[in-house]
């Protein structure tokens, strides 16, 4: 099952929409060394950025080829495109060298039509070349929870992304690959297109919480964006269905940031907190179906100007409306 695959770590998978796992290895023509791909489809993109973020180092730049954005590790890479989260997990001889130069080909009857991969070089019965050959299996999205005969078990791979690391031509081909997974028809979410584009935070600054935002059980899909990748203040934003449920989640929170916050500034759908030890400041304001704010702020005087930029992206992103329309 999904706990004994990834040893322990299906939990976290789970909380961030899990839906399926594809599974392949590829293994060296004298058997010694592999390459194992695992691709998680995690539902939607919001569930997959959030995974990618919860699993590494805020502080961690990412790469990025076309719609692919990945960590490159010493053993292969691990990253995201569109709804797949993936990992590229095998020795560094074999997934870094650039010695190497087998071509690699696509999953077939992968369980996701026509998104499978597409490339030179690629053939319909599995990887192609003299020196490798498919050692592993692939499971559809009709049986996410099992996966046949393959028992290999695997620990998250490290996320050091020392600069050193080169990215070897297996590695490279195979994100070029997983790129044609990316629905070029779909839509950014609007949340995103207001950190990242209107406010300019880097994606790798952006997460998203499906659940258990802020710790608090009721906290559910919100958006966080780190302005300053080093600091700790954060910019948040919920997009509800409905102003009514909107309110109900802000008048919840209120109540629970009363058990570590102190009251500043109190308006009908605006309210400033400080932390009673750490001394930062938290803003929540409600505008219709939207909650936004700012968490972990030093300075008082700069929290109203940092709200209102967010609302601004809000706006422009069209993830709600000004006021009066």
């Amino acid at each position: 099952n999904l706990y004994e695959k990834i040893n322990g770590q299906a939990d976290q998978y789970l909380s961030f929409g899990f839906e399926a796992l594809e599974f392949l290895v590829l293994e060296s023509a004298d058997g010694e060394e592999t390459i194992d791909i695992y691709l998680y489809d995690q539902g939607s993109f919001a569930n997959c950025l959030g995974l990618f973020a919860d699993q590494r180092d805020g502080d961690t730049a990412l790469e990025s080829m076309g719609p692919v954005h990945f960590l490159t590790t010493s053993i292969g890479a691990v990253g995201q495109v569109d709804r797949y989260f993936f990992q590229i997990l095998g020795s560094q001889t074999l997934a870094a060298s650039e010695s190497q130069s087998a071509p690699l080909g696509y999953i077939e009857d992968s369980g996701y039509g026509d998104s499978g991969y597409t490339s030179d070089g690629y053939t319909s019965d599995g990887y192609s070349g003299d020196d490798y050959s498919s050692g592993g299996d692939s499971e559809s999205e009709a049986a996410p929870a099992g996966y046949g005969d393959v028992e290999t078990q695997h620990e998250a791979p490290p996320m050091d992304n020392p600069g050193d690391i080169a990215l070897g031509p297996n590695t490279e081909r195979m994100l070029r690959a997983l790129g044609s997974l990316a629905n070029p028809d779909s839509a950014m979410p609007k949340a995103f297109q207001a950190l990242n584009q209107g406010l300019g935070i880097a994606r790798a600054q952006i997460s998203y919480r499906p659940s258990l935002a802020f710790q608090y059980e009721f906290a559910d899909q919100f958006w966080f964006g780190r302005p300053d990748p080093g600091g700790n203040t954060r910019l948040f934003a919920h997009l509800g269905q409905a102003q009514a449920e909107a309110r109900s989640m802000f008048e919840r929170m209120h109540t629970a940031l009363l058990e570590d916050f102190e009251l500043l500034e109190e308006g009908q759908a605006s309210r400033l907190y400080r932390h009673r030890y750490l001394k930062t400041y938290f803003s929540l304001n409600q505008n219709g179906s939207v909650l936004f704010g700012v968490e972990d702020h030093p300075d008082r005087s700069d929290v109203a100007a940092a709200v209102a930029q967010l609302q601004t992206a809000l706006i422009e992103s069209e993830a709600l409306q000004k006021d009066g329309e």
